[in-house]
């Protein structure tokens, strides 16, 4: 317990000291590219000490806040959370000096902190970081130059940024994880005539109506540098702290991907198996507001630990071929079947995918009986058997993206199986009965779903499963 403090203390002090290091060297860079500007020093130092204590506190700010936070992508490491954060948050602040100094105060790229923390971090977070990061930077501006002549102007140029967080939380409002790629370019042009319109209106404060329209055109540079530095930053971020973008999500979902051309090739009826489970847990996902290029990809991957021994599952069986699980005792069967969930997360993480990826494969049949071979064990002993050495030895499921791909996988092998015996009545029912079943067993205890979301889910399933297993005429032979 001691070890496990004094790590936890070490690992605080250095992100502290590495977080430190990041707002000095902002500071210094901000403050030698000013002074080829300004040859005053006392003026610079005077305004280069709150400056570096408001950035260095918003970040520890920042550290703590996202530490805590649940909504950032589960498979981004825990201690560069903080981080990604800070450099976005610094790295737009140098930017904010290079286009204030040589183009325009009102061209800063203020839409760029909520597009990659919206992309890169989940929506609640770059909420409060972008209202904060708002505030720092009309605070730095008012203590940046707190000892010049020109106390109105930057006043003006203050209330200016403090009100330009309506265009980017107008932004976050309408981010939608699961539009197009193209989807913070359509945004971006939506928010530009806001942020035209605010700070024409800010500069009417201090100019005349021809002065203010021609200055807040600068406001249209920032909306497009933000664009700009949106595409360029993102895939470079992304791949520094180990964020699955919607980008590389596409990238696992094509069908050339080493891992499912594995698959298809050794496992077909397993491969043929997730394409299904992948257009269910897309649909099911999408309704309930989860990323569904994300719930896809889970869902592609979720049986891949069977490709080590796929003759053992039946959806791989050949026609005629007899079941290799009839010269097994039930214990043999169960330790080969269960062991496809863990066989399945190290490949996955060998193959150096998200980790979420591999956790959803890991917990996709919980804690669940195999009750087939429970009965057939039970058939052959007088003694009621405790069902312990039956069960898959997993995690539940701890996300809504797990437990979608646990009730459409469930629902999709049962379906097939009982295909040629169900009308649509009868399919509704199956899938009822197998959510409820998985609902009063405590799947779902450890994941923060609703009752209302599983009904949805629920819903959408019995919507889209027909249509993936709908009937085709029969063609009579010619003579």
């Amino acid at each position: 317990m001691m070890n496990s403090t004094k790590k936890s203390f070490l690992t605080g002090i250095k992100n502290y000291l590495l977080m430190f290091a990041i707002s000095l060297l902002t500071s210094f860079l901000a403050i030698s590219f000013e002074f080829r500007f300004s040859y005053r020093i006392n003026a610079l130092w005077k305004s280069w000490i709150p400056l570096y204590v408001m950035l260095f506190v918003f970040s520890i700010f920042i550290s703590n806040y996202v530490n805590t936070r649940k909504d950032f992508l589960s498979w981004q490491p825990t201690s560069e959370k903080w981080l990604l954060s800070v450099v976005i948050l610094q790295s737009t602040y140098l930017i904010y000096i290079v286009l204030k100094t040589y183009v325009n105060a009102f061209a800063v790229p203020f839409l760029l902190i909520s597009m990659l923390l919206c992309a890169l971090t989940g929506k609640q977070t770059a909420l409060v970081i972008t209202v904060l990061s708002h505030v720092a930077f009309a605070l730095t501006t008012l203590s940046t130059y707190f000892i010049s002549s020109m106390h109105a102007a930057n006043a003006i140029v203050a209330t200016g940024y403090a009100l330009q967080v309506i265009g980017s939380l107008l932004y976050i409002k309408l981010y939608n994880v699961n539009e197009t790629v193209f989807e913070p370019i359509k945004l971006a042009v939506i928010i530009a005539p806001v942020q035209y319109i605010i700070n024409f209106l800010v500069l009417l404060l201090g100019y005349s109506v021809s002065s203010a329209a021609l200055q807040s055109l600068s406001t249209l540079i920032g909306v497009a540098s933000s664009i700009i530095l949106y595409f360029t930053l993102l895939p470079i971020l992304s791949t520094v702290f180990h964020i699955c973008t919607n980008y590389k999500l596409m990238e696992y979902c094509d069908f050339d991907n080493p891992l499912l051309k594995q698959l298809a090739r050794e496992a077909p009826g397993t491969f043929n198996h997730c394409l299904v489970v992948g257009n269910l847990s897309e649909a099911c996902a999408n309704a309930i507001g989860e990323n569904s290029m994300l719930a896809r990809v889970c869902a592609y991957y979720h049986d891949m630990g069977k490709l080590t021994s796929p003759e053992y599952f039946g959806e791989n069986l050949e026609a005629g071929k007899n079941n290799p699980h009839e010269q097994l005792i039930p214990e043999v069967s169960v330790s080969v079947i269960t062991k496809h969930t863990e066989d399945g997360k190290k490949l996955i993480l060998k193959n150096h995918m998200p980790a979420i990826v591999a956790d959803v494969a890991e917990q996709h049949h919980g804690d669940q009986v195999l009750r087939y071979f429970y009965n057939k064990a039970q058939n052959l002993v007088e003694e009621p058997l405790s069902d312990a050495n039956y069960r898959y030895n997993n995690p539940r499921p701890k996300s809504k993206i797990a437990v979608i791909v646990m009730i459409t996988d469930t629902i999709e092998a049962a379906s097939r199986a009982n295909l040629n015996n169900l009308d649509y009545m009868g399919m509704k029912t199956l899938i009822k009965k197998l959510i409820l079943e998985k609902i009063t067993t405590g799947q779902f205890d450890e994941c923060d779903i609703t009752l209302n979301e599983i009904r949805i889910i629920e819903d959408t399933i019995i919507e889209v499963l027909p249509g993936i297993y709908h009937n085709r005429i029969s063609y009579a032979n010619r003579k």
